[in-house]
């Protein structure tokens, strides 16, 4: 081989090496003391940078899934108009004479105060339609206003002006059970 291809396959001197030549006055000990002291520390900030790097690309990967997540269901669900729902069971309580009031508990449970004289003029098949058209119509008002998902339906309890149950869902069907 020539002398000139010698020189680029030459080591390089080592960081104490570097280390010992700029400072004449340390001796091998300390060089080397400090050399490892550097080390050390290189390698701390080595794997402390390589885990922060993993824990952030970590949040930002369940924060993109949780706002795609989001995003999605933003975009398939509409937004429930709750002013036109409310008006569509007055309209429901106005239309319909035997109803006294609606109430809402929450937007999936509902009370229906059924004028007395009305529910004792009914038999016992005919309160179950009743109870079962009202519902029916709650339902596809709650679905048509987006206030309840497709899958799931309203629980519409009927009472008296007292306060006496007089019908429930059933827990195993979509008829309700006659109380009195």
């Amino acid at each position: 081989m020539k002398a000139s291809t010698l020189g680029i396959f030459r080591r390089s001197p080592a960081a104490y090496e570097l280390y010992a030549e700029n400072n004449p006055e340390l001796t091998r000990i300390k060089v080397a003391e400090h050399y490892v002291r550097n080390k050390g520390m290189v390698d701390f900030y080595r794997h402390t940078t390589k885990t922060a790097m993993t824990a952030a690309i970590l949040v930002m990967v369940a924060t993109l899934a949780a706002l795609s997540g989001i995003g999605f269901r933003t975009i398939t669900h509409s937004t429930a108009n709750r002013y036109a729902f409310e008006s569509s069971l007055d309209n429901l309580v106005q239309e319909n004479a035997s109803i006294e009031e609606i109430r809402m508990v929450d937007y999936s449970n509902y009370y229906i105060y059924v004028d007395d004289s009305v529910w004792n003029g009914f038999t016992q098949s005919e309160k179950s339609a009743y109870c079962l058209a009202l519902a029916d119509s709650l339902n596809d008002a709650c679905h048509s206003y987006h206030i309840l998902g497709s899958r799931k339906q309203a629980q519409v309890f009927f009472y008296d002006p007292d306060g006496n149950l007089l019908a429930q869902p059933s827990e195993d069907s979509g008829e309700h059970t006659v109380l009195q």
